[in-house]
């Protein structure tokens, strides 16, 4: 189920370049970050409700006529999974990692039925877990998304306080 931000307002536009959707009709980025430990689940969503408050086109939809995102609102599909193997045995091959991720069409996110980001929590039967992102190029490159966004949202995850992140946190 969709996961909203939570003071966001709705009915915003943020314009991108058209290099921008040309980037996104063909890639998205696919991150998995394999734990030992369980993850909250709440601290989780409470992180992610932070970083969409923070950052609300990843709640948003792609408007490829308009060139740009519609800050709908929609929220962020947060789905939990379970597997039966060890977070020691991750698969190295790429296709069995793709299992822990959601990846919509890229051309549904092109024309905007379809959500920029998806976040998967896979908890592992040893008690650690496996968290896959998705998110459309369209909406970040790589180094934003893993020198911006995700220490964003990991800082988020760990204090669940805005106020409490300082420099030294990112």
């Amino acid at each position: 189920s969709p996961y909203l931000p939570s003071d966001v307002c709705e009915g915003g536009f943020l314009p991108m370049t058209y290099i921008d959707l040309q980037y996104g009709e063909i890639a998205t980025i696919d991150a998995l970050w394999v734990f030992k430990e369980e993850i909250s689940e709440d601290r989780l969503k409470e992180g992610l409700e932070l970083l969409l408050t923070e950052l609300p086109s990843l709640a948003g939809r792609i408007n490829s006529k308009r060139c740009g995102i519609d800050l709908t609102n929609d929220g962020v599909p947060f789905y939990l999974q379970e597997a039966s193997g060890s977070w020691k045995d991750f698969p190295r091959e790429i296709e069995p990692r793709n299992s822990y991720l959601d990846k919509p069409e890229i051309l549904d996110m092109f024309n905007g039925t379809a959500p920029v980001m998806t976040v998967v929590l896979t908890h592992m039967m040893d008690g650690g877990c496996v968290l896959g992102v998705t998110v459309s190029h369209m909406v970040a490159g790589g180094n934003g998304f893993f020198a911006y966004v995700m220490p964003r949202f990991a800082a988020f995850v760990r204090t669940c306080d805005p106020s409490a992140i300082t420099e030294k946190d990112l």
